[in-house]
């Protein structure tokens, strides 16, 4: 997982066909650039994973990831473009995913928190059979330098 940073996000989707105020929304909601990949290339194990299983701890509270299938209601109540909708729902990291041995794919997550929050993910994966999880603490959304500059 690498932080990116309110102003990338922004400047991508800017270019990609949304409105400021959409681009700027989506910004503030914990962007990251996430890299899965199956190593397990000697075993021959299919590697699976579900985003919707796992778990942001923030603030006190437990909630799930802001999905492709979550942000589809966001979007259509903010009435953002149809071809903004598929730019942005090619960029993220797909929600349920299957990779045979050395697959691998990337694309941004979001965790739906204000810029500078600090949470823990819980995440889980299923290969050969087993499950696995595993826990990353103090993950932290990248600072908003746009709403930090000085005026």
């Amino acid at each position: 997982m690498t932080q990116r940073l309110p102003d990338q996000t922004r400047a991508f989707f800017l270019a990609r066909g949304f409105a400021p105020d959409d681009a700027d929304f989506l910004a503030r909601n914990c962007v990251f650039q996430t890299l899965f990949k199956n190593i397990d290339s000697a075993a021959g194990a299919t590697l699976t994973y579900n985003l919707d299983e796992w778990k942001v701890h923030a603030l006190g509270t437990t909630r799930e990831m802001l999905t492709r299938e979550r942000w589809r209601g966001i979007w259509e109540a903010r009435s953002l473009a149809q071809a903004a909708r598929i730019a942005f729902e090619w960029s993220l990291l797909p929600t349920r995913q299957r990779y045979q041995p050395a697959d691998y794919n990337w694309g941004m997550t979001t965790f739906g928190l204000e810029p500078g929050t600090r949470f823990d993910l819980d995440f889980f994966w299923e290969r050969g059979g087993n499950l696995y999880s595993g826990r990353f603490e103090g993950v932290e959304c990248p600072a908003d330098l746009h709403l930090e500059a000085p005026v």
